[in-house]
């Protein structure tokens, strides 16, 4: 069974005001190993435990634990995926209200480029409770049915089209 003492990434969606959008990821390591990431665009964004905000959507974050492996943007470990956006949020490239943009997150193991080295989980909380995914060790295999492993496999990705959605990720 899934392990509550390995790696712990908790990402928050907060929104704050009418019309103000404000997002914060928070990383716990319960693992007791390893360096966790997260990182968007190309730049570190947190490394190690603490807080992450910023007052606007946060686009393709991604957030690993580093067990001595992983490569800087994340590859030969598993992943963590997230964009945190509001539905009418400025970095909602759509703009159009018949589309609203969501919060997605989904964790990836893409054959050639990621492999199994922590268990992770992660579900919603204050809206669209919940749901969520996870891939564990289990009895010496992994279990990781809802997970990306070829680059099209986006049924696996978990939305939320609620503001002030909350992502928790073990």
């Amino acid at each position: 069974m899934f392990s509550f003492a390995t790696a712990l990434i908790a990402l928050v969606t907060i929104t704050i005001g009418v019309h103000a959008e404000h997002h914060n990821i928070r990383v716990i390591n319960k693992c007791g190993r390893g360096t966790p990431y997260v990182m968007a665009g190309g730049k570190v964004l947190l490394k190690g435990e603490g807080n992450y905000g910023k007052d606007a959507d946060i686009s393709s974050a991604i957030a690993f634990l580093d067990t001595n492996g992983c490569y800087p943007d994340g590859l030969n470990c598993m992943t963590l995926e997230t964009t945190l956006v509001n539905g009418r949020s400025p970095g909602c490239p759509t703009h159009d209200p018949r589309y609203p943009c969501v919060s997605s997150t989904d964790l990836s193991l893409i054959r050639g480029q990621h492999r199994f080295n922590v268990p992770y989980k992660f579900w919603y909380e204050h809206g669209c409770d919940g749901a969520g995914h996870e891939c564990e060790f289990y009895k010496y295999h992994q279990r990781c049915e809802w997970t990306f492993y070829q680059p099209n496999d986006n049924q696996v990705q978990v939305q939320c089209p609620r503001n002030n959605v909350r992502r928790i990720s073990l």
